[in-house]
């Protein structure tokens, strides 16, 4: 009972912080756009996220509620100056740390784990995010350990608590539209076999940098306790090289969440070099230490680079962009059965055997590969806390 009451309570709390942020970013997008000058301010934007950073010391990377304003504060920050961030992985960063608090409010004699916690977070946040239950579900599961059978309804609890918090307050979460016809056999498998090799090798260098450049900042934090003069000069020049690359008007399309061109990917032909400029400004974005996430940003990378593929090879139909909208995200990641559950609950179950065989071979691709989120379970085999 007490279990329940927690995963209710955790699903209140993560639609109700999933819905006032995606609020509060679109009407600091709303303002980007009409005052892009604004775009101007990302190198002193970048340096007042490093002071406050600085300042609030552990806490604002903790468990208390401090940090639900920091995580808040930070990502409509990097939006109103235009970064190339996301928002879903500030929702679900949000949406754990509440559930910690939560549950240590709650706590009885039989006392709830951290990991337990934990996985209510990353359900009620990323279905919140998302929208979809069935998906909350999977990304708790799949990030964290595979279903046991006590916690299977507390998390599907949390899940569906929060997505429907999310809906009843109003907010909208990210839409796909639905796969459109696929004809023939030949020409569709090859090219979504040969989508998710791509999608698998992006993927897979996209964590991959991720996590070196996370591991060379606590590096360079460790041998420098007592100076931070090289972190400000590096914040900086990354601010002002983000600056350079965004500012020119004919960059507009990758600042913010770029949900307009997510939406292009499926009407027309992009430049060629879309998914690549988005992989390397969402990195640069994230280095600096601007706030949101990258889930939408691989949505983005993925749904262009189908876009791509489908001027190459073209097929009189969506399935390229369709499946790249989750298998960018899933390959870096290391979330296959999420990502496949993503694709088929976007653009409908005809989708299923292409994205079977597309999430199949960018796993493969991403085997031994580290995951953006540090772990999951096909990357620890950490058993989890009883």
């Amino acid at each position: 009972m007490v279990m329940m009451l927690q995963a209710m309570f955790t699903g209140l709390a993560s639609g109700t912080l999933g819905a006032v942020f995606s609020m509060a970013l679109d009407q600091v997008t709303s303002y980007h756009r009409y005052h892009p000058g604004w775009i101007w301010g990302i190198p002193l934007a970048g340096w007042l996220l490093f002071r406050i950073g600085k300042k609030l010391g552990p806490e604002s990377a903790g468990t208390g509620w401090r940090r639900i304003l920091w995580i808040f504060f930070s990502g409509t920050l990097s939006h109103g100056v235009g970064a190339s961030v996301g928002r879903e992985g500030a929702i679900v960063q949000m949406a754990t740390t509440a559930s910690h608090r939560i549950g240590a409010l709650i706590r009885t004699k039989t006392q709830t784990t951290q990991d337990f916690a934990r996985s209510l977070g990353l359900a009620g946040g990323f279905s919140a995010a998302i929208g979809n239950p069935i998906a909350g579900s999977c990304f708790a599961w799949e990030h964290g350990t595979l279903p046991r059978a006590g916690n299977i309804l507390p998390i599907l609890m949390s899940a569906l608590t929060g997505a429907l918090t999310m809906k009843i307050l109003g907010a909208t979460p990210l839409m796909i539209p639905p796969l459109s016809g696929v004809s023939g056999t030949w020409t569709p498998l090859i090219a979504t076999a040969f989508l998710g090799l791509a999608g698998g090798v992006v993927g897979r260098l996209f964590s991959r940098v991720k996590n070196r450049m996370a591991s060379f900042s606590k590096s360079r934090a460790k041998s420098m306790t007592n100076s931070t003069g090289s972190d400000r000069i590096r914040v900086w020049l990354g601010g002002l090289l983000l600056l350079f690359l965004l500012a020119p008007e004919g960059m507009v399309l990758y600042r913010g969440l770029g949900l307009e061109t997510i939406d292009a990917s499926f009407a027309g032909s992009l430049p060629w070099e879309t998914p690549f400029m988005k992989w390397i400004l969402t990195l640069l974005s994230l280095a600096v230490g601007f706030s949101g996430g990258e889930f939408i940003p691989l949505v983005f990378i993925g749904a262009t680079l189908g876009n791509l593929l489908n001027q190459w090879i073209p097929l009189n139909s969506t399935l390229l962009p369709s499946l790249g909208t989750a298998i960018v995200f899933g390959a870096a990641a290391r979330l296959p059965i999420t990502a496949f559950c993503l694709s088929c609950l976007w653009s409908g179950w005809d989708i299923a055997p292409w994205a079977l065989l597309a999430h199949g071979i960018a796993a493969l691709v991403t085997a031994g590969a580290p995951s953006i989120y540090g772990s999951t379970y096909w990357t620890s085999k950490r058993r989890p806390e009883r």
